[in-house]
């Protein structure tokens, strides 16, 4: 695969990233549960951390950030306003641990193209760990979110 593909991934998982992070600011602004909510602006700042390390290594290699429209976007909306309404912990969490897995899906995608520089190969792995974590502790955030007051 060249640069130019390796690029046109990038450019889909930093859109992705965009989303899911714009999705759990919306979630801020409309949970009322503390705890999700610290949870959720967790989750945008590392979404946030992720858009911005694939983006410079879109620039790193010699790409243009290329991004869909934002009606395309808005239609694309992983967590709709009523589930963030739904005062149920594990609804809520199994929502972020579904949107979770699809990443790393789609990071395996890219992973699995041999011709990735170091950097990029690195900066994947990376993501994709911590994004596990959250789908194998799922059951922990659930009871510790449970139990936040």
């Amino acid at each position: 695969m060249n640069t130019t593909d390796i690029i046109k991934q990038l450019n889909d998982l930093l859109e992705k990233q965009m989303e899911i992070e714009k999705n759990y600011l919306l979630g801020i602004n409309n949970i009322f549960h503390k705890g999700l909510r610290k949870f959720f602006h967790q989750q945008a700042e590392k979404k946030n951390e992720y858009v911005q390390q694939i983006a410079l290594e879109i620039q790193h290699l010699g790409g243009e950030l290329t991004l869909q429209n934002q009606d395309t976007l808005e239609e694309n909306k992983w967590l709709k306003l009523e589930y963030l309404l739904t005062k149920d912990i594990d609804f809520l969490v199994d929502e972020c641990v579904k949107a979770e897995e699809q990443f790393i899906k789609d990071y395996n995608s890219v992973l699995n193209n041999l011709s990735l520089s170091e950097t990029t190969l690195n900066m994947l792995k990376t993501h994709q760990s911590e994004m596990s974590y959250i789908v194998e502790h799922q059951g922990n955030l659930k009871k510790t979110l449970k139990e936040y007051v």
